[in-house]
């Protein structure tokens, strides 16, 4: 789906990993197209008004946060690989 081209004005987007380095240079980049933007990230969001502080390994977070999301543009990613296998 191409946020450019959607047949809505403003969609609500969940950005996972929202602190890092894509999160924090795309989040405004949708917020001036019209968009609602969510951030989810472990560390905190100043550069986000709407944001929720968790790890995505927390499944009732993530659900709270994709909550009335139309799209969720995944960027987090667990930072080594011993978190990971925990996961799993």
């Amino acid at each position: 789906m191409s946020l450019e081209n959607s047949t809505h004005s403003s969609q609500n987007i969940l950005i996972t990993g929202a602190a890092g380095a894509i999160g924090q240079t795309i989040a405004p980049y949708l917020r001036q197209r019209g968009h609602q933007v969510r951030g989810l990230d472990r560390s905190p969001m100043p550069h986000m008004a709407d944001t929720i502080q968790a790890n995505l390994a927390d499944a009732e977070a993530v659900q709270r946060a994709a909550q009335g999301m139309d799209v969720v543009l995944h960027l987090g990613a667990y930072r080594n690989n011993a978190d990971f296998m925990d996961v799993l």
